[in-house]
């Protein structure tokens, strides 16, 4: 009896102490108190930012003032160089960073914690931190930044990419960023090319190219709405599936006709498509975006009734009347005018509502437009095609010229905000 009951005390202390250390290895938010809805910030880092003359085998841990998730951390650490490995151990509050060799001599490494490190109650890095040091005595100073205009919750990856014995070599990369602002700090003199693209696509949305000293600072803003590039059509049979708005849809003197296509697109028969306003047949500039056609009849009568009629397909709008509709107007400010267009933008998603050319002494106006908060975007037409080029990779060729406008405007019905200043 009496080794009965000692086995049953050892088993209940075991069973205790294996209770114990998984309840102290799970993670889990704190109990009680108001709300946290403050994410983590980082309150010391190990070797000091900018320190030089560091060990090629130094430890790195970065110490946050409250406990970090675990799960938040994958993907959301880069360094430069980039092709540097690494794996991370997360202590409470303290995030190691293990190097799997050694650091490059005479070298400035940069390391970059993305927004996506988050807290235990999933509360997210108010802005990325970056922090760097060198190798040697001198640490890398010239900085690239700007504002990053991309639809919300589109994350967008920005890199720098070097010219190395006339190769282009990636040197720098941010984690995904779907904030309004980037930064690169501590980089290398030389010569680089700016790039930018959203997650998961293969497009390059935005390209400008840099030469840096190192003192040089340089501010370039990135437009991340273009979507990605057209791709080659499948080899199949075409077939229309869907024309876009649905049918008896109020829409806006600026609103387009889509045609949602299956198969080879290339053979979208638009002489068959019959377009009415009213009875009378509309005018307009057919645009391929891909496996959509898109009909631009430029702007709609008000209050006037659309039909649609391909094939056995027919479809039927009515434009909204001029009394429900605002305007904007104002200046742009540049020394020359010429093939220069606004653009009226939706708030989150950046998708154009409406473009209109900047006349030849510098004023514009966009009338027709649909109550709603917008974003206002100008860029000069180089090529004079309408549309917003956003540069080319392989000639190297930069994105166009372009405006966005500080703050977000209210459209109001029969009102016409001017005095808007485009500089």
């Amino acid at each position: 009896m009496v080794k009965i009951f000692r086995f049953c005390v050892k088993l209940f202390v075991a069973l205790t102490v294996i209770l114990f250390f998984e309840n102290c290895a799970a993670q889990s938010p704190p109990g009680g108190g108001a709300e946290d809805k403050t994410g983590p910030s980082v309150i010391s880092t190990y070797p000091a930012n900018h320190a030089t003359l560091v060990s090629s085998d130094s430890e790195i841990y970065i110490e946050f003032d409250e406990h970090i998730s675990w799960k938040s951390i994958a993907d959301q650490i880069s360094t430069s160089p980039v092709n540097l490995k690494f794996h991370t151990e997360s202590r409470t509050n303290r995030l190691l960073v293990n190097f799997e060799e050694l650091f490059p001599e005479n070298k400035t490494i940069r390391i970059t914690l993305g927004t996506g490190i988050k807290d235990l109650r999933n509360n997210g890095l108010e802005e990325p931190f970056t922090f760097a040091f060198s190798t040697g005595e001198f640490i890398d100073s010239a900085i690239v930044e700007g504002k990053l205009f991309c639809p919300s919750g589109k994350s967008t990856v920005v890199k720098l990419q070097k010219f190395i014995d006339d190769s282009l070599i990636c040197e720098y990369v941010l984690p995904q960023n779907t904030r309004e602002s980037y930064q690169f700090t501590n980089i290398h003199s030389g010569q680089y090319i700016l790039t930018a693209s959203f997650a998961q696509e293969k497009s390059i949305v935005f390209l400008a190219h840099i030469i840096l000293d190192d003192s040089s600072k340089k501010n370039l803003d990135i437009f991340t709405a273009t979507s990605a590039q057209i791709q080659q059509p499948p080899d199949q049979p075409f077939q229309l599936l869907q024309i876009l708005p649905e049918d008896s849809t109020t829409f806006s003197p600026h609103a387009k006709i889509k045609f949602v296509c299956a198969g080879n697109w290339n053979k979208f028969p638009s002489d068959s498509v019959f377009i009415f306003s009213d009875s009378v047949a509309v005018d307009g500039i057919w645009k391929n975006r891909g496996n959509q056609w898109i009909f631009d009849s430029e702007t709609w009568e008000t209050g006037s009734e659309i039909s649609v009629e391909f094939d056995t397909l027919s479809q039927r709008y009515f434009v909204l009347p001029k009394d429900s509709l605002g305007s904007l107007s104002g200046t742009l400010e540049r020394e020359d005018f010429s093939n220069w267009h606004v653009k009226i933008l939706a708030n989150q998603t950046l998708k154009t509502i409406a473009q209109a050319p900047v006349n030849f002494d510098g004023t514009w106006q966009v009338d027709k437009l649909v109550p709603q908060n917008v974003r206002i975007f100008a860029f000069q037409d180089l090529n004079e095609n309408q549309e917003y080029d956003s540069g080319n990779e392989e000639t190297l060729s930069s994105h166009e010229p372009f405006i966005m406008y500080s703050e977000n405007v209210e459209i109001r019905a029969r009102w016409r905000k001017d005095g808007i200043v485009l500089k």
